[in-house]
Parts: structure tokens; sequence; C-alpha cells
């Protein structure tokens, strides 16, 4: 995609109803960090492989999945803290553990290659092993775009949904406080 946050929509709408088993802040990440590739590429002009293009390495499901296991792998053992008060910032729970975190990188950055092999005809996702686009569907790819520009409703309305019945569940296993005991006084 020519922006990242094309991949936001598609990413929450499929990690929030997914959320117990998705670590949601892994998945979304791990979808961001595969386009620091393009930046690179971008500025500096630097190829990794003849015939890259602004997609060369990390854009593969070889090499793709080399970066989530370290972006897991770091994730998990200095993200934890951040992700959490990031989960309880929007007002979402947040419980996780290592399988799941490597999971969700791993999940993320795949599918980011797989929702950019839509978008680019000209990605290699199987190299080295295939210089071809097999999972490049010949949709236009303006199609792709506002799939992914309208899969923000969804994902905005699924997260309201959450997030008010969490507050209920919240409100309703509060202990009541209508009565005061004279002796908390």
């Amino acid at each position: 995609m020519p922006f990242t946050l094309y991949h936001s929509g598609p990413s929450a709408l499929i990690a929030l109803p997914l959320r117990k088993f998705i670590d949601i802040p892994v998945f979304i990440f791990a979808n961001v960090i595969v386009d620091i590739e393009v930046l690179v590429v971008a500025f500096t002009r630097v190829q990794f492989y003849a015939g890259g293009g602004l997609h060369p390495i990390a854009h593969t499901y070889l090499f793709g999945t080399l970066i989530a296991i370290v972006w897991g792998v770091l994730s998990s053992l200095f993200l934890r803290k951040p992700y959490a008060k990031l989960m309880t910032a929007f007002r979402l729970d947040y419980q996780t553990n290592t399988i799941k975190i490597i999971a969700s990188a791993l999940l993320g950055v795949w599918f980011h290659i797989f929702v950019d092999c839509m978008y680019h005809k000209d990605l290699h996702p199987l190299y080295p092993f295939s210089m071809s686009n097999p999972l490049n569907f010949g949709l236009d790819a303006m199609l792709v775009k506002d799939i992914c520009r309208i899969s923000f409703v969804p994902a905005v309305i699924f997260y309201f949904v959450i997030v008010i019945r969490r507050e209920r569940r919240i409100r309703r296993n509060a202990p009541d406080n209508s009565f005061i005991n004279s002796s908390d006084l």
C-alpha cells in the first residue's frame, strides 16, 4: 500500500473480534513494521535484491517471517507494559503471553504481505522460491484501497461495542456504595 495506514482498518477489523487469540497492539504494529523497509528503500534507493522495487525483502513470506519472529520476541521482552498502558488508554482488556505475542506478530506481518500482494502486482511474496505473485487476484488497486478504507467503519463500530460492553460489565461488578455504614465514617 502507498501508506501503512490503509492496513489499520482491516487489521483492527480482524484483531478486535479475535482479541482473545490475537494480541491487538502486536498484530497492528506488525502490520506497520513491514513498511519500514519501504521508507528505507524510498529514501536511500538501496535495493536488497534485483527487481525488488520498493518492496524487496520484508514483503516476502520468508523474510517477513523472520522479521515477525524478531518483532514478537522484542515485543514479548520489552513492550508488554507499554502495550498494557496503550490498551488501558483505549479501554480494552489486555491479557497476553509469549505464544500469543509471537503468533500475533506472524499473523500481522503475513496479513500485511497478503493485502499488499493484492494491491501491488510487482511483489514477490514467495521469493526466493518464485518471482511471481500468486496472491494478486487481478483486483483493481482502487477497489483494494476502498475496501481498506471502508473497513475502518465496522472496526470503529466493533470497538465501541466492545468498550460499551466492558463498561457495563465493570459497573455490574462494582460494589454498591449507595449505602454508607456509620462505621465507615
